[in-house]
């Protein structure tokens, strides 16, 4: 609330005069802290734990998933935060972009145009989150899948990814 509130200020009565670049990125903050608190993707079904079968996806391992309603398959990647979904699943799933932004750490490539947007929800197994949160990459061809999924989803339970079995686990956090 601080730093919004400090951004807006900054914006609207600049001590010194702002350049276009300047305020294009004020601006663009605080687009970015409003879609943020907009949604916290929470849990509504409660779970202490749950079994998720991993299936092939990509050149990895992914999880099926419905997005509002659509059944899609996304690769797990432990090195990415959230959810990170192609251009063609955002419009089977009527996602509207809230802020631009550029998605980076695909493969070797460079930044890549992408843009924020809300899920109503998210079904995974027995699991349903609203209200999630999820960057969208505008480049087509960039995945081998319909998006990327991060053990971040996960954050309230301990996450094992067990390959030889072909599942993900969702445990109660140690004490």
């Amino acid at each position: 609330e601080q730093q919004l509130a400090w951004l807006k200020e900054r914006l609207d009565h600049p001590t010194t005069p702002l350049k276009d670049d300047e305020k294009q990125g004020i601006e663009a903050a605080i687009k970015g802290i409003e879609s943020n608190e907009k949604g916290s993707c929470e849990l509504v079904t409660p779970a202490t734990e749950a079994k998720l079968p991993m299936v092939a996806a990509g050149a990895g391992a992914g999880l099926d998933v419905q997005i509002n309603g659509r059944r899609k398959r996304l690769q797990i990647d432990t090195g990415a935060s959230g959810l990170l979904l192609s251009r063609s699943v955002a419009r089977a799933a009527g996602l509207v972009p809230e802020v631009e932004t550029k998605a980076g750490g695909i493969g070797d490539e460079a930044p890549a145009q992408a843009y924020v947007t809300h899920v109503d929800s998210i079904r995974i197994g027995g699991m349903e989150f609203r209200n999630c949160m999820v960057r969208v990459l505008e480049q087509r061809g960039a995945l081998d899948t319909d998006g990327l999924i991060g053990p971040d989803v996960f954050r309230d339970f301990l996450v094992t990814l067990d390959f030889p079995g072909h599942e993900l686990r969702l445990g109660p956090l140690p004490r």
